[in-house]
């Protein structure tokens, strides 16, 4: 079973929890014809390690600045169906909480981060929600926004991320993954029988 996460908000809170988030549900065990598996469990033990981290964060000097939001999205078992879930900070109160997000009846898309009510996201969000996305990325007047665009499809039972592809200053393609042009990797094995195979989305399709 594959989760997919995606973070808004602190780049040092999402590193931090995410981290944690990778070891602790990592190592989830559950006795087959006994133990009843869903995301509402998997959730639970996620918001754990979230709001303990997150207080922790946001009563250091960094405070307000160590905010992040989290999205869990899984196939859950119990209901043979897609989930998706929101973990939030209150940043007054330094308060958490967890909800269940994109039910039957709810909006289709669900925002978060200082660049959701960016006009240059509105005017492709609902024809084409990643043009949108890319749009506020490239958006010279919002700063706050910015880095490579990624995109995660879930499906039944996998997750799979999907990268950017850019033309880089001297006119070679650059697969953007975390930060990192996967094809300057790529070219460091091409004479290796071990490599990246990125996976790559075309927004404007």
């Amino acid at each position: 079973m594959s989760l997919g996460m995606a973070f808004a908000g602190s780049h040092l809170g999402a590193y931090v929890i995410k981290e944690s988030l990778v070891e602790v549900l990592s190592r989830l065990q559950f006795v087959p014809g006994a133990t009843e598996i869903s995301m509402d469990k998997i959730v639970k033990i996620a918001f754990h390690a979230y709001e303990k981290l997150s207080k922790k964060l946001c009563s250091t000097s960094i405070a307000k600045n160590g905010i992040c939001e989290i999205f869990l999205v899984g196939f859950c078992p119990k209901s043979a169906s897609v989930r998706a879930f929101k973990l939030s900070t209150n940043a007054t109160e330094n308060t958490h909480s967890f909800a269940e997000i994109l039910l039957a009846g709810s909006p289709p898309i669900e925002m978060s981060g200082s660049g959701a009510s960016a006009s240059s996201l509105q005017s492709n969000l609902s024809a084409n929600p990643l043009r949108g996305l890319k749009d506020v990325i490239d958006d010279a007047s919002r700063s706050d926004v910015g880095g490579p665009f990624q995109y995660g499809i879930c499906t039944d039972r996998d997750f799979r991320i999907f990268c950017e592809y850019l033309i880089d200053h001297d006119g070679w393609p650059a697969y953007m993954r975390a930060g990192l042009n996967i094809n300057t990797m790529i070219s460091a094995s091409s004479h290796d029988d071990l490599f990246i195979a990125p996976l790559i989305h075309d927004i404007n399709g």
